[in-house]
């Protein structure tokens, strides 16, 4: 490479170049960028500069203008909590890392994860050799949390904890595109609550109280007529749905994770047999999220019992 990189910064990102980086530069103004930046954003990261006294000029330092600007305005640099390095305080993100601290993203793309939970390199292997990169490209949505989250899992670990499948263990499965697991979780839902609809029964057809101060007590003066059989199925019910919530939360990522390298895999062997048509199809089929099977997950569950009582 040709240009001399040594103190420059992508004007996107505003990360440092290095020598091994691919980088293009403004044919307007001569800034440097990184290519992927550069093909992300279409034009020049300093295009509203243009023909302006605030243009880019290839021949001063971006390293002066920084110490020119921080000596000038007093302003005092900051400390990355990723790399422990001090940068500008006015910069978007840290120059030698690619950490904001606003978002808690990584700019410059070759890092997966949430500051908060860790990172994982874009080469890193979670898999069956399904790199990091290639799992975001199929989980899109939220791919920060789970890829970091994958990295963890393998044969030997496969409990963490998610609270979307704790609290919604059908949809979410749905959501993520894993019916038969959506499928699974909603039917033992379903029976958790048709187990409930006896206990619901006998309570109905108990005398009318006013206002009464401890409706327990009052339930339990009347068990002779609630009867058992509907506390015991009712609490059958009840250790059901917690148990399905449990399960979902605890084994959920992992889940997942197979659903990811199955899905990348898929990709992969779409883009190598297809056409660019329908492998562009197969990937929008394999990756991503499903509103609508949430929806339909979650209004299965809403609308069957209501339908079951209607024949019991």
């Amino acid at each position: 490479m040709g240009f001399d990189v040594k103190n420059k910064k992508c004007a996107v990102c505003e990360a440092y170049l290095f020598e091994d980086d691919d980088v293009v530069c403004c044919p307007v103004c001569g800034a440097p960028h990184h290519r992927d930046c550069y093909t992300a954003v279409g034009h020049c990261g300093l295009e509203k500069h243009h023909g302006t006294n605030l243009q880019y000029d290839p021949q001063e330092a971006e390293e002066t203008k920084e110490e020119k600007t921080e000596a000038s305005s007093g302003k005092k640099g900051r400390i990355c909590t990723q790399c422990g390095k001090e940068y500008p305080s006015d910069a978007r993100f840290c120059p030698y890392c690619g950490y904001s601290e606003m978002t808690g993203f990584f700019a410059e793309g070759n890092m997966r994860g949430f500051g908060s939970f860790g990172t994982v390199e874009d080469g890193t292997d979670i898999g069956e050799g399904v790199t990091a990169k290639e799992a975001a490209e199929v989980v899109l949505v939220n791919h920060f949390r789970y890829v970091y989250r994958f990295s963890s899992l393998n044969k030997s670990k496969k409990r963490s904890w998610n609270w979307a499948g704790f609290l919604l263990p059908g949809s979410w499965f749905a959501y993520r595109k894993m019916y038969k697991a959506s499928v699974i979780a909603v039917i033992f839902s379903i029976i958790s609550t048709v187990l409930s609809f006896p206990l619901l029964f006998a309570l109905e057809q108990l005398p009318t109280v006013g206002n009464q101060a401890n409706m327990m007590a009052y339930y339990a003066e009347n068990l002779p007529a609630i009867g058992y059989l509907p506390l015991i199925l009712a609490a059958i019910g009840g250790v059901v749905d917690l148990l399905v919530r449990i399960i979902s939360a605890m084994y959920g990522d992992w889940l997942y994770k197979n659903r990811v390298i199955l899905a990348s895999k898929e990709i992969k062997k779409a883009e190598s047999e297809l056409d660019s048509d329908e492998a562009e199809a197969a990937k929008k089929k394999w990756s991503g999220v499903s509103f609508v099977g949430f929806m339909v997950a979650f209004f299965a569950l809403e609308f069957i019992p209501t339908v079951i009582t209607m024949f019991i």
